[in-house]
C-alpha cells in the first residue's frame, strides 16, 4: 500500500517532501525542482527585518512573563500570564507560515502551543523558562538560515551560475565547483558573517530517504519511482532542492530587467521573467519588454548605436561632408528608430543594425524616406 506524503504529521523541523519526475510534491501540489528555492532567494530584507523584530519581541515577552532579566539566569523569579507569550509565539508562527516551503507545508502548530502551555503550568520555573526559550531558538534557526543561506546562494546564483557558458547541468556543476573552491569568495562570505546568527552555511544536512512507486498527479494511470525525504530544517531542503534542480538542468536566475529571481528550466536560456512591469500602460511582462526598458539598460546595443551615429554625424558635419539639415535629418531618423525599440515595437538587434546603416552610402535614400 502506498503511503501519503503527509501520513506523518509535518512539523517545522521535521517534514516530508516527495520528489519524482523532476518535481517536488507537497500536500498534493507539485512544483518544478528549484521553484521553492527561487522563492527563497526572493525573500526581501523587509520580510527578514519583520521576522527579526517579532522574534526579539517574543524573547522580551518571555522574560517579562517570568519576570526575569536576560542577564541574571539563575536568580529566583515568579511567573506572569502565559497568554502574553502565547500571543507573541503565534505571531512568530504566522510569519513562518508565510515563508517559501512553510506556506506550502501548511503546518498545523496548535499542538505545539498546547505543549508550551503545559510546560508553563507544570514545569518548575527555571526549567519552564529554559524550555520555552528553546522553542524560540528553534524559530530563530529559521530566521538565521534565511540570513546565512540566502547570502551564500545569492552569491552563487548571481555571480557564478550567471556566468555559465551554457544552461545545462554540466556547466552548473562547474559553476558550483568554482564557487566552493574560490578561497577569496568563501573568506569574504565568512568575514561578512552576521554575529547574531546561530547557524553556519554547509552543504551537508541530515535527511532520511525512502523510495516508493508514486502515481503522477496529472495522470493517475502513470507511475514513477519517487523519493520521499524527511528533512530536519529549511536549509536542508533548500540545499537539496537547489542541487537536485541543477542536476536536472533547472536553475534560479536574476531577471535582467526587474532584478527578481525566476526559475530557468532546462533548455530555455531566458534572461527575463514573466512578472508584469509595474506601471506599464500596456500590461507587459519583463519578458515582453526585455531589453527595451531604457531605464534598466542604458548601455544596450540601440543606445550605443545612437551614440555612434551622433559621433559620426558630428565628424562628418565638421569635415563638411554633410550639411546641417542633413545632420539633423539623419539624427532625427536614428532617434525615431530608437523610439520604436523603447516602445517594444521592434527587436534590439534589428533596430541597432538599422541605426548603424545610417551611413554615407545610404544618405540620399534616408533623406528621401524622411521627406516622404
Amino acid at each position: 500500500m502506498i503511503k501519503n506524503t503527509n501520513e506523518k504529521k509535518n512539523r517545522i523541523h521535521n517534514f516530508t517532501v516527495l520528489f519524482y519526475n523532476k518535481l517536488a510534491e507537497i500536500n498534493e501540489e507539485t512544483f518544478p525542482l528549484g521553484m521553492i528555492t527561487t522563492e527563497f532567494l526572493n525573500i526581501t530584507k523587509e520580510q527578514v527585518d519583520k521576522f527579526t523584530n517579532i522574534l526579539i519581541d517574543a524573547y522580551k515577552v518571555l522574560d517579562r512573563v517570568y519576570m526575569k532579566s536576560s542577564f541574571i539566569h539563575l536568580s529566583p523569579y515568579s511567573k506572569g500570564n502565559f497568554k502574553d507569550f502565547e500571543v507573541a509565539f503565534k505571531k512568530l508562527l504566522d510569519v513562518v507560515n508565510t515563508l517559501p516551503l512553510y506556506k506550502q507545508l501548511k503546518i498545523d502548530n496548535s499542538d505545539w502551543i498546547d505543549r508550551l502551555r503545559n510546560v508553563f503550568h507544570t514545569y518548575p520555573k527555571e526549567d519552564g523558562y529554559e524550555e520555552l526559550c528553546k522553542s524560540l531558538q528553534s524559530i530563530q534557526i529559521i530566521r538565521d538560515e534565511i540570513v546565512v543561506y540566502q547570502k551564500y546562494l545569492l552569491m552563487f546564483v548571481d555571480e557564478f551560475l550567471e556566468k555559465a557558458k551554457l544552461r545545462n547541468s554540466h556547466y552548473y556543476a562547474l559553476a558550483l565547483y568554482d564557487f566552493l573552491s574560490n578561497e577569496h569568495v568563501q573568506a569574504e562570505l565568512q568575514k561578512d558573517k552576521d554575529s547574531g546568527t546561530i547557524v553556519q552555511f554547509m552543504l551537508e544536512h541530515t535527511a532520511s530517504s525512502e523510495f516508493v512507486a508514486w502515481p503522477d498527479l496529472n495522470n493517475t494511470e502513470k507511475y514513477a519511482i519517487g523519493e520521499r525525504k524527511v528533512f530536519k530544517s529549511l536549509a536542508g531542503f533548500i540545499i537539496y532542492d537547489l542541487l537536485k534542480a541543477l542536476s536536472a538542468g533547472n536553475s534560479p536566475r536574476k531577471c535582467h530587467n526587474c532584478g527578481i529571481h525566476f526559475l530557468l528550466t532546462a533548455g530555455y536560456p531566458d534572461v527575463y521573467c514573466d512578472n508584469p512591469i509595474e506601471g506599464d500602460p500596456k500590461g507587459r511582462t519583463c519578458k515582453d519588454l526585455g531589453p527595451h526598458n531604457p531605464k534598466k539598460h542604458k548601455k544596450n546595443a540601440v543606445t550605443q548605436a545612437v551614440q555612434t551615429l551622433k559621433d559620426r554625424l558630428k565628424k562628418q558635419l565638421g569635415d563638411g561632408r554633410i550639411e546641417l539639415d542633413e545632420h539633423d535629418n539623419f539624427l532625427a531618423y536614428g532617434k525615431s528608430l530608437a523610439k520604436q525599440f523603447e516602445d517594444g515595437d521592434m527587436p534590439e538587434h534589428e533596430i541597432a543594425e538599422a541605426i548603424s546603416n545610417i551611413s554615407n552610402s545610404r544618405r540620399r535614400k534616408i533623406i528621401d524616406e524622411i521627406h516622404e
